[in-house]
């Protein structure tokens, strides 16, 4: 039989549950700041959204 889990939530995805019963999970957001983090302009389109880069 496998072991439990542990209570902890230091295992894969525990961290994204939420951490009360009734509490909604924890958004899956970039931290502030990081708005067009993924666009280094050295593509040929932004990967986020497909458009040309200019």
């Amino acid at each position: 039989m496998p072991d439990p889990r542990p209570d902890d939530r230091q295992i894969e995805n525990e961290d994204l549950k939420p951490d009360r019963p009734g509490r909604p999970p924890r958004p899956a957001t970039e931290p502030d700041g990081a708005k067009g983090s993924s666009n280094s302009g050295q593509t040929a389109a932004d990967p986020a959204t497909g458009r040309p880069n200019p």
